[in-house]
């Protein structure tokens, strides 16, 4: 009997970080219902490879780029050696993956890994079509030589919420995030092509093995977990279900623009010396309560409606694949107030120092509570040299 491959590709920024924290956590449940989650990287030092399967993504990356960009392909390798360790073939990947099914008779695959949807990494600017032709085409391959019948599952999200999300990315994963806003939004525009993307999955794959979903609240009410279940495992959660426990890597919000700005502007400056360590400013824009994407910072009302109207024979090419009702497929932009007509100001001297203040109270009780681990481990010695000390008289006398 065929095992059925559910292979969740993204898109970037659409809870996907969520979704595998939480399979991750209840991969025995999982196992327990048929359901195969595997774990590609396992005590990774970044989390979020160890999570996802990342590993694939990387392995099929370099695959494609020695095809189509052999002079780039080693170095790509050079940087994601701890990552892919010795594996280098995507068929020997799935070999391994079927064996492991054939001998525990699991029914369904799940393998999620953002990147794959337009292969390319959030952080990424530049762009190649040809990546994801390539890739689409050696992943179908793999499920025809080891019988998994392959479901492509896409969220997709509207590309002004989009934009903003891939922006935050690249300013906390760039060393030098170099570029405004502004800039980025004209080098990263190919990308917010989602339809266009989408197509090269559906050609290869055929659209009746594809599905797709809005990534918004309104579609999502109860979040991408339960959404998951019911509309492409189409079984109810398993009793038992353990959430994670949220963190910067399962929540993966995006902060408050001045949180964002705040970290650029310590990277482009340079001084590492006096530098907070950047997971304490998200850890700082996560305690402020405001986390989540507040679009009217990033774009002007005016702005988002132009940015989504130069995208609309994308969104109605969308909205005739999925059948929906609505000639639009995302919900529609809807501006309450002037307030979010205006231009973000920039990040004020007086945020700035809010923002300090609240980071240097992280670091601080951070400190504080590595000395107190630190001084417990010391008592905890010397109590036990103490003993050791006074069994050792005990024995002399």
């Amino acid at each position: 009997m065929d095992t059925q491959l559910i292979l969740h590709i993204g898109q970037h920024k659409t809870g996907s970080k969520a979704l595998q924290s939480a399979f991750f956590s209840n991969r025995k449940l999982l196992a327990e219902k048929g359901v195969f989650y595997p774990v590609l990287n396992p005590k990774n030092q970044v989390k979020a490879y160890e999570i996802s399967h990342f590993k694939l993504f990387a392995i099929l990356r370099h695959e494609v780029m020695n095809e189509l960009d052999s002079d780039l392909a080693d170095d790509y390798l050079s940087a994601h050696q701890s990552v892919m360790g010795q594996d280098r073939n995507l068929e020997t990947l799935f070999r391994s993956l079927s064996a492991e099914v054939r001998k525990k008779k699991y029914s369904t695959v799940i393998l999620s890994a953002e990147d794959l949807f337009d292969m390319h990494s959030a952080q990424e600017i530049g762009f190649n079509s040809e990546y994801i032709r390539s890739a689409v085409s050696k992943i179908y391959l793999c499920c025809d030589q080891v019988g998994f019948v392959p479901k492509v599952v896409v969220y997709l999200r509207r590309q002004d919420d989009l934009l903003i999300a891939h922006y935050n990315q690249y300013i906390k994963g760039a060393a030098f995030p170099e570029l405004d806003f502004e800039t980025y939004t004209s080098q990263f525009f190919p990308r917010l092509k989602s339809s266009s993307i989408l197509r090269f999955w559906m050609d290869q794959f055929g659209q009746e093995r594809v599905q797709f979903r809005p990534y918004e609240k309104e579609t999502l009410s109860g979040g991408i977990v339960p959404d998951f279940f019911e509309s492409v495992l189409q079984m109810p959660i398993p009793k038992g279900w353990q959430e994670p426990k949220k963190d910067i890597e399962s929540v993966n919000a995006t902060p408050p623009r001045d949180y964002i700005e705040f970290i650029r502007i310590q990277k482009v400056q340079g001084n590492s010396k006096n530098s907070f360590p950047q997971e304490l400013i998200l850890q700082a824009a996560l305690n402020s309560q405001k986390i989540g994407l507040n679009g009217s910072e990033w774009l002007s009302g005016n702005e988002r409606k132009g940015l989504i109207e130069h995208l609309r024979d994308e969104n109605l090419t969308l909205s005739d694949w999925s059948k929906r009702a609505t000639e639009f497929y995302f919900t529609e932009l809807n501006i309450q107030s002037d307030a979010e007509n205006l231009t973000y100001p920039g990040l004020s001297p007086a945020k700035a120092i809010e923002i300090s203040k609240q980071v240097h109270e992280l670091w601080t009780k951070a400190k504080m509570n590595k000395f107190k681990a630190r001084l417990t481990k010391l008592s905890w010695i010397g109590i036990a040299s103490l003993i050791l000390l006074f069994f050792f008289i005990k024995a002399i006398n």
